[in-house]
């Protein structure tokens, strides 16, 4: 009767404890996923009219974090995000052969524990430093010798906001699911057709939304 009552008292306690939410000093995230850009722009296909474009991108990200208050669920840090236009969806720029997205920045997170393994939380992302590198090339139709070679660096800069939510069934290890968007201006730094420096656009509106997962890691 008494091992009963003491497994019995056990298990309340062991529910209890797992019941607490675990707070981590330090965190680190990664997380794999698209974005969606709305990227304002001239098509070189249509007279260079300016329109806007659908653009997929795969992402991966990075992050760290500190919580330095204890139980205020509020985390500052740094962000890396590392991103793979789709050339196809980048054609209107020319016939393009490669095109990269690095961006480091400085992030915000807050999150509300409110069950034990389901935490809701918002994060705001604000770039620091932004590469944009696309090369692309435009061909004659008529005379190859006369098709252009185009390579283009810039950057992006705005803001991007997630919504999501982190599950966690192990101890300060947790799985995350989130949902964004971005608004953000894209600035040409410079533009070279056939190795020669030339005008670049001017500075382009570009919208953004974003799924990912991923998983983070406290200490």
């Amino acid at each position: 009767m008494l091992s009963k009552t003491v497994a019995r008292l056990a298990a309340l306690a062991a529910a209890a404890a797992y019941s607490l939410p675990s707070y981590a000093l330090f965190d680190a995230q990664a997380t794999i996923g698209k974005r969606f850009y709305q990227w304002e722009g001239p098509d070189v296909n249509n007279g260079n009219k300016v329109s806007t474009h659908g653009v997929q991108s795969q992402e991966v990200t990075v992050s760290a974090h500190l919580s330095p208050i204890p139980l205020v669920p509020i985390g500052f840090g740094a962000l890396i995000n590392v991103g793979s236009p789709d050339q196809k969806d980048l054609s209107w720029t020319g016939n393009v052969t490669d095109a990269k997205v690095f961006q480091a920045a400085l992030d915000f997170t807050a999150w509300l524990s409110i069950v034990p393994v389901l935490t809701p939380f918002v994060r705001v992302t604000v770039p620091v430093y932004s590469a944009v590198a696309i090369k692309s090339k435009v061909v004659d139709p008529t005379n190859s010798a006369n098709s252009l070679t185009y390579a283009s660096t810039g950057k992006l800069g705005g803001y991007h906001l997630d919504l999501g939510a982190k599950l966690g069934f192990l101890p300060l290890v947790q799985f995350l699911l989130e949902v964004g968007t971005g608004a953000e201006t894209y600035k040409v730094d410079e533009l070279k057709s056939n190795g020669v420096k030339i005008t670049g656009d001017k500075d382009r509106a570009v919208k953004s939304s974003s799924v990912a997962l991923g998983v983070e890691v406290g200490i």
